[in-house]
């Protein structure tokens, strides 16, 4: 059975699926005056496979069918319960993927060893559920679980490994455990060093190692680790791909943080520049991101483009709320 990931760290089982990818949980800034968007939000889609709400109800159908047909506890159904609780997870339905994930779980555990590798992905996509309603608490215990069954099967530097210890340490700043979050991105860290620098999910260690620091205060680390994965974005992707967005915004923050606020201006200048492209010039999620730009440019005493700035904010969320208000209810 082939699996593979999409970029919340869900595990899609291809023999059902083709592949597809949603957004991880936006980490807000803590610190007043500017709020920004670290690791990948949802806006940033990976390309291949984008699930529709018809192609949910086909998916839903054929399980429904498969589940019928199927005896008890059936591997061939876990599947496709696993990929439905995907769409249903990614069309922001927790409530829906929640118990297809426990039950995919559940069945695993009862057909497989404790600690199988079809164990282990089952409990990283119910951790990244939590993870995502901010339940970190409960997302904490299989992420360690899938950890320790992954560390078991494969050894210390499988890259499966890296990806688990990035998922868990951001639980873990989630959580206020710092100490044990510096431990998991550092030995992520020196695995990207030895085997994948130059891949993406370096740059998401990379990245997620400094939201940390920035958690910590320590600035002056934070901002290289932003700028590594920022290069190496740019080189896989270009200057203008929407996956440079959330770097983008942590370096923002960082020099916003440090008094820096022409460095500041200058990246959330991109992302915003970035942003317009992939959304639109009246998108919502436009909004959030001037407020930021309109705070900078007050710092600097650019007044006028402030103004400009705030204008256009406030005639972006009149627009949304008019089309929201003009929508038919159900």
């Amino acid at each position: 059975m082939s699996l593979s990931h999409n970029v919340s760290g869900r595990l899609i089982d291809q023999s059902c699926l083709g592949r597809f990818t949603s957004g991880r949980s936006k980490f807000a800034s803590r610190l007043p005056g500017l709020t920004t968007r670290r690791s990948r939000p949802a806006s940033i889609i990976l390309g291949r496979f984008m699930p529709t709400r018809a192609s949910t109800h086909k998916l839903s159908r054929f399980t429904s069918a498969r589940w019928r047909s199927a005896r008890k506890h059936s591997t061939r159904t876990t599947p496709s319960l696993n990929n439905l609780a995907v769409l249903y997870d990614f069309e922001g339905r927790e409530a829906d993927a929640l118990p297809l994930y426990e039950r995919a779980l559940a069945i695993r555990e009862k057909v497989f060893a404790a600690d199988h590798p079809e164990v282990a992905k089952s409990l990283v996509n119910l951790a990244g559920l939590y993870r995502e309603e901010n339940r970190y608490s409960e997302a904490e215990p299989p992420y360690r679980r899938a950890l320790a069954i992954d560390e078991k099967i494969f050894g210390p530097e499988e890259l499966e490994i890296a990806t688990t210890l990035d998922d868990l340490g951001v639980v873990y700043i989630a959580e206020g455990k710092y100490a044990d979050a510096e431990a998991l991105y550092k030995r992520a860290a020196a695995m990207a060093d030895r085997h994948f620098a130059k891949q993406p999910l370096a740059a998401t260690i990379f990245s997620d190692f400094a939201q940390l620091d920035v958690a910590e205060g320590h600035y002056a680390s934070a901002e290289p680790l932003d700028v590594r994965a920022l290069s190496i974005l740019e080189e896989d992707f270009g200057s203008s791909s929407p996956r440079l967005v959330p770097v983008l915004g942590g370096l923002a923050e960082i020099f916003y943080l440090q008094g820096r606020y022409a460095e500041a201006t200058t990246a959330l200048q991109r992302e915003l520049e970035i942003q317009e492209k992939v959304l639109g010039p009246d998108d919502p999620a436009l909004a959030s991101i001037l407020d930021n730009y309109v705070g900078l440019l007050l710092k600097t005493n650019h007044t006028a483009e402030a103004a400009q700035a705030q204008a256009r904010a406030k005639a972006i969320r009149m627009k949304a709320n008019a089309t929201a208000s003009s929508e038919p209810a159900y």
